[in-house]
């Protein structure tokens, strides 16, 4: 085996090492009168004191989805949240990037059909926004110009 080889056989030990470390726990934080879920928080212990929220998911009463979020270790949002309908229908999906919204933004009619759509840099909304009626018509593209922002 190569040096290459070695040092990719020493990261995956390391890593698998640091995970064997931290372990997973998901809490009911909330629930309903049925005594069904309807705020689940996901954690990464990583010792006895030491516990960072990943993930939360809020349930409709049943066992449906209504919403997932997603922390950095900073407990800032991360990476992508969605939420549905209760029919099972995705109504929003959206990712964040360092707190702020980042990139393509989608939010759906409870039919499935798209209502509108558009682009995120750093929280703010720019370039071209698609708007459509409940039966998937564009009816509307509002275009936005990048905004001066504090850096």
């Amino acid at each position: 085996m190569n040096k290459v080889g070695y040092l990719w056989v020493a990261a995956a030990f390391l890593s698998l090492l640091v995970s064997c470390k931290r372990q997973f726990d998901s809490q009911v934080v909330e629930s309903y009168a049925d005594g069904r879920p309807k705020v689940v928080r996901e954690f990464v212990l990583s010792n006895q004191e030491d516990t960072l929220l990943t993930k939360e998911i809020f349930y409709f009463p049943g066992e449906k989805k209504y919403m997932e979020k997603q922390y950095d270790a900073q407990g800032k949002p991360e990476g992508v949240w969605v939420s549905w309908y209760e029919n099972g229908n995705k109504n929003s999906q959206g990712t964040y990037e360092n707190g702020k919204w980042q990139g393509l933004y989608r939010v759906w009619y409870p039919n499935g059909k798209l209502h509108y759509t558009g682009e995120y840099d750093k929280g703010v909304r720019v370039g071209v926004w698609k708007f459509y009626d409940s039966t998937g018509t564009l009816v509307r593209k509002e275009e936005l110009t990048l905004v001066e922002r504090p850096m």
